[in-house]
């Protein structure tokens, strides 16, 4: 009997002591961060193709209780759980220098988010996420205008097109970035401004040319021409409306390209693709809707907002000048088209 004590004793000892000696490490790693970002989204998973849960300000503090990689598992304020990424957090009562060291590239994306971005590369691929394993949104040309939102890796978040995705970092650049050319300069890298060539060509559609009213946004036509005077009417007359710049990406063609019609009006070079900057699809043909008295006049035109899931080279919005006295104003998505009042 009293051997099994003698041993009871010496088997309970270890684990008492043992407790402390297991809990300590992990007290001692605990750590607060606040938000650097104006508005940090916060996922259910280590990765940006987690579901979001929302967005913490600027200034929130959180507990750190594990990391994956860049991505963080946080206590919020509220007591939810959440993760978010660790390049747009800093260490609370760190130095001034580890606060550089730890989160440079969160800084880098605060101070320019918002700020007007212009593509470096001939083509750049948006992409729905940070990895090109995601698909493609939209192909976007050298010299376009994106709205920057932030990074994540070698991606950043930009809004283009009516649509916000993402792209390469090493493809983007501030657009008064020094050695920068005019965001509006042809591809051909002469360094002739848009509006440069369309004084010397006195043709407000020609190839690399933009036009302006006074108070209004411009009609950038870039590379392409729009030989129909309705639907540069009708284009310039969405500028004046909204004040921003509506930027075509296709005009008159001699080809079919892939999903495109054979009857389609920019073989007969009545139509223009094209989107507002700083509008969304959505709201651009909204607008175009509901001031179509305004916009389509002159004639019957043809007005389609090629939607997500488009069976066209991807969304976009359309505008045509028929030959009939009526408008079709319609919606695509996968080759079915709906008509709208």
């Amino acid at each position: 009997m009293k051997i099994r004590t003698i041993h009871a004793a010496v088997l309970i000892l270890p684990l008492v002591a043992a407790a402390p000696v297991f809990l300590a490490p992990n007290l001692a790693k605990a750590e607060t961060r606040s938000i650097t970002a104006r508005a940090l989204s916060i996922r259910s998973g280590p990765g940006t193709n987690y579901r979001s849960l929302g967005t913490v300000p600027r200034g929130t503090k959180v507990e750190v209780l594990r990391s994956s990689g860049s991505w963080l598992r946080v206590r919020l304020p509220s007591g939810g759980i959440a993760w978010l990424h660790k390049n747009f957090t800093q260490v609370v009562g760190s130095s001034s220098t580890n606060r550089r060291a730890t989160s440079s590239r969160a800084t880098s994306s605060r101070s320019s988010s918002g700020a007007t971005y212009r593509v470096t590369a001939n083509s750049l691929n948006m992409r729905s996420g940070p990895s090109s394993r995601y698909r493609v949104l939209a192909s976007l040309r050298r010299n376009e205008s994106v709205q920057y939102h932030g990074r994540s890796g070698s991606w950043s978040k930009v809004t283009a097109r009516g649509q916000t995705g993402w792209v390469f970092s090493r493809y983007i650049a501030p657009s008064g970035s020094a050695g920068a050319a005019n965001r509006l300069r042809g591809e051909s890298g002469s360094g002739n401004t848009t509006a440069a060539v369309a004084r010397r060509s006195g043709s407000s559609s020609s190839a690399a040319s933009a036009t302006r009213t006074a108070g209004g946004g411009r009609v950038i036509y870039g590379r392409f021409t729009v030989s129909d005077a309705l639907v540069r009417r009708s284009l310039q007359t969405i500028a004046n409306i909204t004040g921003k710049d509506v930027i075509l990406t296709s005009g008159d063609r001699n080809h079919v390209p892939r999903g495109g019609s054979r009857t389609s009006l920019h073989l007969a070079k009545r139509a223009a693709d094209f989107y507002i900057q700083g509008l969304s699809l959505q709201a651009g043909f909204d607008l175009i809707r509901s001031r179509r008295s305004e916009i389509l006049a002159g004639g019957g035109f043809e007005v389609i907002y090629h939607k997500p899931g488009t069976s066209t080279g991807g969304p976009h919005l359309h505008l045509g000048h028929r030959s009939s006295s009526a408008h079709k104003i319609m919606t695509e998505v996968g080759g079915r088209y709906t008509r709208w009042r």
